[in-house]
């Protein structure tokens, strides 16, 4: 997968955040592309946590209601990286993948005269109403990060 963001840490914050987003999720079997993010009952954690082989990954519970795509956050489990990362989930990344094509084929047939400027434009809304959803989902992600690191963090 493509990773879009890295944010580094210090290395002595790095069992801190860990405890912090384990603490804040709910533990799950399957990998996170796969498992349904949304959850309608009340609860006092923020994720969907994935242990695997090589990484910590989790994805942000969400109401039925939302449309946001969703991000996956990796925390390597090598005890010398200090940075998580985030991610697309498969289904949005591959949707997130055709309209960029979608939008390269309007572009190059506006160019070539087989289509109007009004064609363009009405085929590029989705792909920019998708990455605004994007950085809505971003945003709304790391908020709920720094809100678990403040409710759980272990050490001062």
């Amino acid at each position: 997968m493509i990773y879009f963001k890295k944010v580094y840490f210090n290395y002595d914050d790095r069992a801190v955040i860990e405890a912090a987003l384990r603490k804040a999720s709910l533990k799950r079997g399957r990998p996170l592309d796969w498992e349904s993010t949304n959850s309608n009952i009340g609860s006092d954690k923020y994720f969907l946590g994935h242990e695997g082989r090589d990484t910590l990954s989790f994805a942000r519970l969400k109401s039925s209601v939302e449309i946001l795509p969703k991000i996956i956050i990796s925390l390597p489990k090598n005890p010398t990286d200090t940075y998580y990362q985030f991610r697309l989930a498969l289904f949005p990344f591959i949707l997130y993948c055709i309209t960029l094509l979608f939008l390269l084929v309007m572009i190059v047939s506006l160019l070539s005269g087989r289509s109007d400027f009004e064609d363009f434009m009405g085929a590029a809304l989705f792909p920019v109403l998708f990455i605004g959803l994007f950085f809505l989902e971003l945003k709304l992600t790391s908020v709920m990060i720094n809100k678990a690191m403040t409710k759980y963090k272990i050490l001062e």
